[in-house]
């Protein structure tokens, strides 16, 4: 469940242009560079196998820091359990539901006003649906005036076409980081 390729997260410092931003921040497991930002660094080729989450740099923030709260999408749950008992933090409850005809409907239970979100989503089959999901819960937290939200993606579907190979070929690992 847990990835060894996140080394270690943080939220300050600086960006890389040649990474895919997306959630939290982390230490490169392939350099050993720090790499920080308001969100998750993503590193599309190298992912998936031991987390360690580092409390104390998880709670550094550039600017003023509301109440922090975890929040998942039912892609993940159990990873999203685990960071919640690691940091000693509830996960903040949530309701999705699928209607008869396919559509999800999102509500977060709770008031987010002015509270720092991380929402723990992974894009992993069903692909479509997890990416939805993510998208409308994203758009609940943002009329909800979350202050900031961040998205922690473990997996991060269509990663692989993330360049053009030939002509008339789509980028789709920037359609989706654009779409997040």
């Amino acid at each position: 469940v847990f990835s060894n390729r996140f080394s270690s997260w943080s939220i300050s410092g600086q960006d890389n242009k040649n990474d895919m931003i997306l959630g939290i921040s982390q230490t490169c497991p392939i350099c050993s560079r720090s790499k920080f930002l308001n969100s998750l660094l993503f590193y599309p080729y190298y992912y998936s196998t031991r987390l360690r989450i580092e409390k104390k740099s998880f709670f550094k923030y550039n600017g003023s820091v509301g109440r922090i709260r975890l929040i998942s999408g039912r892609s993940h749950l159990i990873l999203a359990r685990k960071i919640a008992k690691l940091l000693k933090t509830p996960l903040t409850p949530i309701e999705i539901k699928t209607f008869a005809d396919g559509e999800i409907y999102v509500r977060i239970k709770e008031k987010v006003r002015g509270d720092d979100i991380f929402l723990i989503q992974s894009l992993s089959s069903p692909v479509n649906e997890h990416l939805i999901e993510l998208l409308i819960t994203i758009d609940a937290l943002r009329r909800a005036s979350a202050a900031r939200i961040n998205v922690v993606c473990p997996y991060l579907a269509y990663s692989r076409q993330d360049r053009k190979i030939v002509s008339r070929e789509p980028i789709s690992a920037k359609l989706i980081a654009n779409l997040i």
